[in-house]
């Protein structure tokens, strides 16, 4: 039973990587659904394990869903360092439109 449910929550961590893989602009809000929905199944099923089995009879079971759950971690803070990048260029650019607009009524 531990194996099954430690397998599905592999498994949802892999597809959970796989989904931010693929993330775009144009399927975002679609693929963040699939993913939080992904991760509360994870985290509910990590409640579930963490009730009926102590940690030490876990750590044999849990190296491998660590590592993914770290690459998924990473995966996520990339993501939120692309677009913090996006939104500052965006930010400046935005900015030197204001400015340019001033200074043009300001020349009139």
């Amino acid at each position: 039973m531990i194996t099954e449910q430690l397998d599905t929550i592999l498994a949802d961590l892999k597809q959970i990587s796989c989904l931010l893989d693929n993330l775009t602009e144009d399927n975002f809000d679609h693929q963040i659904l699939l993913i939080n929905n992904k991760i509360n199944n994870v985290n509910n099923l990590r409640a579930e394990i963490l009730q009926k089995y102590t940690v030490n009879q876990l750590q044999n079971h849990t190296t491998e869903i660590n590592n993914y759950a770290k690459v998924v971690k990473n995966k996520f803070d990339n993501i939120i360092t692309d677009r913090k990048a996006i939104l500052e260029n965006s930010r400046i650019k935005f900015k030197g439109l204001l400015n340019k607009k001033k200074l043009i009524n300001y020349l009139r």
